[in-house]
């Protein structure tokens, strides 16, 4: 055990290392359920790997701990990836979940808007990116799923500076 925390504090220098720790604003935690965590680094007071676990301890004195056997990766950027302050998409409907064929998306918008649709699987790779423009009001697209494999993904969409990611199931 005490091997795999020493295993994560190597991986976590070399990689702080390569990136340079100046041009990082944020930590993204991403577990293996497809749950994503962001923490901003000047919010952060401590961060510890011990016994298998990272625990986050923030300057407000909030504490997060995560099991390292959970976290699929850690991800140090110069933007978080979601932030406590990023805007939800407005009334945003992902059906059927689970899903066979094909996946429906409803959303609203208040304008003609340029939006940024993805769809990510488990292991983090992009399974599908389409840009398109939407409408004033109640908007739906229609993504083809037929050939993905089973499992959990991650849905995003991005209109100006509003994400959301869902989770989804394909049977």
């Amino acid at each position: 055990m005490k091997m795999k925390s020493v295993k994560w504090i190597i991986i976590l220098l070399f990689s702080l290392g390569i990136a340079g720790v100046r041009a990082q604003t944020s930590l993204t935690v991403m577990e293996k359920s497809g749950t994503l965590s962001s923490f901003n680094l000047g919010d952060i007071q401590k961060l510890v790997f011990a016994s298998g676990t990272m625990t986050i301890n923030k300057l407000d004195g909030n504490i997060r701990d995560f099991n390292m056997s959970d976290v699929r990766n850690l991800n140090f950027a110069e933007n978080a990836l979601l932030s406590e302050n990023t805007e939800e998409i407005a009334n945003m409907l992902l059906y059927p979940n689970p899903v066979r064929d094909h996946l429906r998306v409803s959303y609203e918008c208040t304008s003609e808007e340029n939006i940024s649709v993805t769809i990510i699987n488990i292991q983090g790779a992009v399974v599908f990116q389409q840009h398109m423009k939407s409408h004033a009001g109640t908007n739906t697209v229609n993504i083809p799923v037929l050939t993905f494999q089973k499992g959990m993904y991650l849905f995003k969409i991005q209109k100006g500076n509003e994400i959301e990611i869902r989770k989804f199931i394909k049977n």
